[in-house]
């Protein structure tokens, strides 16, 4: 992540890696607070690949970023491989 951030840096972009650890129904307003309180253009978050069905029933970070947030989100899926879409 850290590589990512400066590669974005080094291209001009404005980046900042923010990593938190916290309770999972708290992550999504949290992460939308803070996006809206440094006027992010968007938000990238990552999301474990599970199933549709099991994010309803586990819950889904992502799934309630996009919900609450007023920023852009953009989310990245698990085992994306390069060169495939």
């Amino acid at each position: 992540m850290a590589d990512a951030v400066k590669a974005a840096k080094a291209r001009g972009v404005v980046a900042e890696l923010r990593m938190q650890d916290e309770q999972r129904d708290m992550v999504a307003a949290d992460l939308a607070g803070l996006a809206a309180g440094v006027d992010a253009a968007f938000v990238v978050v990552g999301n474990r690949g599970r199933s549709e069905a099991a994010d309803v029933m586990l819950g889904s970070v992502s799934h309630e970023l996009l919900r609450l947030s007023s920023t852009p989100v953009v989310v990245v899926h698990a085992g994306i491989e390069k060169g495939r879409h």
